[in-house]
């Protein structure tokens, strides 16, 4: 596996066309078997680690919480049954939509997911004994350009934090048209 993380959308778009670009060019040139170009048609962006600040300068009121509280999150290419691969974050989710932490690495505010990312990811509850901890949810963002995303996976205090975060985030989903 292969984990690429950018400073911000716009790289991370310039970099999913130039993937693109470059698997269609491969693709031209190559005689690939059936399991290589599957596996690249499957190719799975990692976006754990794409963190922005979360510009608090630009519009504070925004990023003024939705629902807040501690989350355990696991960690880049970890697995939700090993208890070594999760983190507490102090998170909350903005009224502008994005999904918000607390870097003690940055000492700063960064965005885990932007209002574009969560209008089209699906949230769902994962069951108790399929992770280390209870009240786990997945995030998993809409795929992008041919590329999927690996899904964030956290864990809430309680069941009724799992379902008021999940609650939250079907606040700025965006209704098909």
């Amino acid at each position: 596996d292969h984990i690429f993380a950018c400073e911000s959308e716009e790289d991370l778009g310039g970099w999913v066309e130039a993937l693109q670009r470059a698997r269609l060019e491969m693709m031209r040139t190559m005689h690939l078997g059936s399991q290589m170009a599957k596996d690249l048609n499957h190719f799975k962006l990692e976006v754990k680690n794409r963190r922005k600040a979360a510009g608090l300068t630009e519009d504070s009121e925004g990023y003024k919480s939705v629902v807040q509280s501690k989350l355990q999150k696991v960690v880049t290419n970890g697995s939700r049954m090993h208890p070594s691969d999760w983190r507490e974050r102090d998170m909350w989710l903005s009224k502008n939509g994005c999904l918000v932490y607390w870097s003690r690495r940055e000492e700063k505010e960064l965005v885990y997911y932007t209002l574009s990312d969560l209008e089209v990811a699906v949230v769902t509850p994962i069951a108790n004994e399929e992770s280390f901890y209870p009240w786990t949810f997945q995030v998993q963002l809409a795929e992008r350009s041919g590329l999927e995303f690996a899904p964030g996976e956290f864990a809430a205090e309680s069941e009724e934090m799992r379902d008021r975060w999940i609650a939250s985030f079907q606040r700025f989903k965006k209704i098909p048209e």
